[in-house]
């Protein structure tokens, strides 16, 4: 489990609170679905994923996210590494539902604690068949 799993967990549990129109711009409660599948990828994340941005999104979901620049980067995605991935974006939305934008995955040495988080929120993003 990564090590800011705590944290993120009372982050998610504050999410709990925002009512209608939170965000001044109409924006939807957080629903329960989405915090729980947000936890179960947590869950799942392999102890040196680095830190990810979590916040709620407008339509009441939760949106993990990962930036970075090649070389130099503000955020070390890999210590010994130079490539890094410009950006990882993984939503949970009000349903539950997974979404990945990603942007030069490929790039990313397979043992690299984003690319695996890369890969693991790709299962989360297939539906499974009726």
């Amino acid at each position: 489990m990564v090590s800011w799993f705590e944290e993120t967990q009372t982050r998610l549990e504050g999410f709990k609170a925002l009512r209608n129109n939170w965000d001044a711009h109409d924006g939807s409660p957080i629903t329960p679905r989405s915090i729980e599948s947000t936890r179960k990828f947590l869950t799942r994340l392999d102890p040196d994923t680095p830190r990810a941005d979590v916040v709620p999104t407008s339509q009441g979901g939760v949106a993990l996210s990962w930036a970075a620049v090649r070389g130099g980067s503000e955020v070390p995605l890999e210590p010994e590494a130079d490539i890094a991935l410009d950006a990882l974006s993984v939503e949970f939305e009000p349903e539950g539902h997974c979404v990945v934008d990603e942007i030069d995955a490929a790039e990313l040495p397979k043992r690299a604690p984003l690319y695996r988080a890369a890969a693991l929120a790709r299962a989360f993003g297939v539906k499974p068949a009726p």
